[in-house]
C-alpha cells in the first residue's frame, strides 16, 4: 500500500510537468498569449490543486506505519476480548455443571464418581457405544453405570482397560434396564431396540400394569438387580401400543440424555444396591 502511493506520487508529478510543457509549448507557437503570467495563470491553478493532493498522499504515507501499528494493536486487543469470552463462557458452564452434579451428589449420597471424557463413538450401525478417556487406574470397572451431569442414565461399562473404557449405551439393543414409572410405579424393562435406535428410542416392555403407563409418564431406573442404582432418570413415555399380538402392550420412550452432544460424563464407581 505505501509502494502504491509513492508511485502514485511520482506519476501526478510527471502528469503536471507534461501539461506544463504543453501549455508553454501552446503560448510559444500560438502567438495569442503575450506575457509569462498569461501563460503560467491557467496552470498554476492546476499545479497548486495536483501539489495539494501531493500532499494528502505525502502525509497518509508520512502516517503510515503509525495507522498499521496502532491497527495490528487493536487487532491483538480484539484476539484478546474473544479469548476472555470463551474463558467465561467455559467457566459459567463448569460452575453449572459442578452445581448439578452437587444436587445429583445431594440426592444420591451413596454414589461415589469418576468424571471422564467421551473420546470417540463407535462406528457401527449394529451397536450404540463410546469410549472414555479413563479406565481401571482412575476406579472405572466393566458394569459400572454411566450418567450425564443431571443425573441421566446414559449406559454402562461394559469393557475396562487400564486408561481408557468402552460404554454401551441404554440405546443399543443388548441393553435392558429395570424401569419404573414414577407416577404410578408400574415397572417395566427399558430396552434398546435396533429399529428403533437410530430413531433415539428405547422400548418399554413387560409393564406389569399397562393401563398404568401413558404418554407424559417419566421412567426412572428400579434399580432391581443392581445393575443399576435406583432413581436414575432414564426418559419419558412417548405412546402406550397394543402389541400385534394383542396380549401384551409396549411404550416407547425418549431417553432424557441427549447422545448427540454429550462430551463430559460421570461414572458411578460405586453405590448402595437396593435390597
Amino acid at each position: 500500500m505505501k509502494e502504491f502511493f509513492k508511485k502514485t506520487g511520482i506519476t501526478v508529478g510527471i502528469v503536471l510537468l507534461l501539461i506544463l510543457a504543453a501549455l508553454l509549448a501552446a503560448s510559444f507557437f500560438g502567438g495569442g498569449i503575450h506575457s509569462l503570467r498569461d501563460v503560467f495563470a491557467p496552470a498554476d491553478r492546476l499545479v497548486n490543486a495536483g501539489l495539494r493532493e501531493l500532499e494528502k498522499v505525502y502525509a497518509y504515507m508520512a502516517h503510515y506505519d503509525a495507522i498499521e501499528a496502532e491497527n495490528a494493536a487493536l487487532r491483538a486487543r480484539i484476539a484478546e476480548m474473544e479469548e476472555e469470552v470463551r474463558e467465561s463462557v467455559s467457566t459459567n458452564e463448569e460452575n453449572a455443571r459442578l452445581r448439578e452434579l452437587l444436587e445429583l451428589t445431594k440426592e444420591h449420597t451413596d454414589f461415589r464418581y469418576a468424571e471422564v471424557s467421551l473420546i470417540s463413538w463407535t462406528s457401527s450401525s449394529w451397536a450404540s457405544s463410546f469410549t472414555v478417556n479413563k479406565g481401571t487406574d482412575h476406579g472405572v470397572e466393566k458394569g459400572d453405570c454411566v450418567v450425564t451431569q443431571e443425573g441421566f442414565l446414559v449406559g454402562r461399562v461394559i469393557k475396562a482397560g487400564k486408561t481408557s473404557a468402552l460404554v454401551q449405551t441404554i440405546l443399543d439393543s443388548a441393553s435392558g434396564v429395570g424401569a419404573v414409572a414414577e407416577r404410578t410405579g408400574v415397572t417395566a424393562v427399558a430396552e434398546g431396540s435396533y429399529e428403533l435406535m437410530n430413531e433415539g428410542r428405547l422400548r418399554l416392555t413387560y409393564l406389569s400394569d399397562p393401563a398404568g403407563v401413558v404418554g407424559g409418564d417419566l421412567i426412572t431406573s428400579s434399580g432391581k438387580g443392581g445393575v443399576y442404582p435406583s432413581g436414575l432418570i432414564v426418559g419419558t413415555v412417548e405412546s402406550v401400543s397394543i402389541a400385534p399380538d394383542g396380549l401384551s402392550a409396549y411404550g416407547i420412550v425418549l431417553p432424557s440424555a441427549e447422545f448427540a452432544s454429550m462430551t463430559e460424563l460421570f461414572v458411578i464407581t460405586d453405590f448402595t444396591p437396593e435390597d
